[in-house]
């Protein structure tokens, strides 16, 4: 039985929430992406946002009716995650047994258990690509709770944990053959480099499979081809189990056993034949492998390579990143306490003294704000 592949990941910012609705919406990707078969992009279809509304313009009016901003009476955290990712997918042998309808059916069922579980309103866009390797679906929506932006709130390791046991046996329920992936093992769900090296591999893998078969043919002709040549060699002298015998007449007689003679006449009657027929197997094999192994392989070999120095690089960065995150945890759990005396002292402050208190405050972070930007331009660290 196939695995259900759900994966997600969380945006914070404009920038990250663009480059998604660049990637899902192909503006742009027509040369830069070699996964995508151009040819086949027309098949991709959207199941939410029909109109292909940027999805930051959807987020800024999820935003102003929530009351945040600038008209509203609350902040949205800075670091607050804005918009939520899900890559729902199977492998190609799931996909390869289901019909075009089907195929909607179960990424629709799939919308519909997400619609269900975090509201259909706070669901952005819900694309399916059918141009890449495997079909797949990218889903995704706005991670509110009560009125609030609170991605903590809406995935936490429950929820996450509780959609890859519910998933399944939602799509179970309506016929599909899906499970659920293994639980706690190392083969989590793969980044998109890693996720494109293991289908390079994979292809690669099936590739060769269809080479081995058609080598132990050429070898076994090339072989039954030697054991002819052996038969048929000329010889000045009959062999053993010939005899001669004459005639009243003198006439000398040659006698050899119905079996050899059998093996012998195969031989030299078919031999040019199967000769033949090998020359031009050897032709199409020669071409086959051409085909597959130079302009598939190789570049499927060399594609795999960059992939894999590329994700190296990324899980050094992602290695760094991690370290700088905890730093900045650390960092925001000593602010949080800060902030949570700042506000009992201003609570109990005269409303006047804790507005005017508030307008230095927001001052202030304006100015080193603005000295962080011009130290960013500079190149330089903080």
């Amino acid at each position: 039985m196939s695995m259900l592949v759900a994966h997600m990941k969380k945006h914070k910012t404009n920038s990250s929430c663009s480059g998604i609705f660049v990637h899902n919406e192909r503006l742009g990707e027509k040369f830069s992406n070699s996964n995508i078969d151009n040819n086949k992009t027309y098949l991709n279809y959207e199941l939410v946002n029909k109109n292909h509304k940027n999805y930051n313009d959807i987020i800024k009016n999820k935003i102003d009716e929530l009351e945040y901003g600038k008209n509203g009476n609350r902040r949205l955290r800075k670091d607050a995650v804005i918009m939520c990712s899900w890559i729902i997918s199977s492998d190609q042998k799931f996909f390869k047994n289901l019909g075009e309808e089907e195929e909607k059916k179960f990424f629709k069922c799939s919308l519909d258990y997400f619609r269900n579980r975090f509201g259909e309103e706070n669901i952005i866009s819900a694309t399916v690509h059918k141009d890449e390797t495997t079909p797949h679906m990218h889903l995704n929506l706005m991670p509110i709770k009560d009125k609030k932006f609170s991605c903590k709130s809406v995935f936490d390791k429950n929820t996450l944990r509780r959609i890859q046991d519910e998933l399944p046996k939602f799509l179970q329920s309506k016929g599909f053959d899906i499970e659920r992936g293994i639980e706690n093992s190392n083969n989590k769900h793969l980044s998109e480099v890693e996720f494109k090296v293991k289908k390079g591999k994979e292809t690669l893998q099936e590739l060769e499979s269809k080479i081995i078969p058609l080598n132990m043919e050429y070898e076994s002709k090339k072989s039954f081809i030697k054991s002819c040549d052996e038969i048929s060699k000329i010889s000045f002298m009959y062999p053993d189990y010939v005899k001669v015998k004459k005639n009243l007449l003198g006439n000398e007689k040659v006698i050899v056993p119905k079996d050899k003679w059998e093996l012998r006449h195969i031989s030299v009657n078919e031999k040019e034949s199967i000769k033949n027929a090998l020359k031009e197997f050897e032709k199409n094999i020669e071409e086959f492998k051409y085909t597959i192994s130079k302009e598939n392989i190789d570049k499927l070999t060399e594609n795999i390579k960059n992939l894999e120095e590329e994700r190296y690089k990324i899980k050094n960065e992602n290695l760094a990143l991690k370290l700088k995150i905890e730093r900045l945890n650390e960092l925001n759990r000593k602010n949080e306490k800060v902030i949570e005396r700042v506000e009992n002292v201003l609570n109990k402050l005269p409303e006047d003294i804790a507005k005017i208190f508030m307008r230095v405050y927001d001052e202030e972070y304006s100015k080193d704000k603005k000295i962080e930007n011009d130290i960013k331009n500079k190149g330089m660290s903080i």
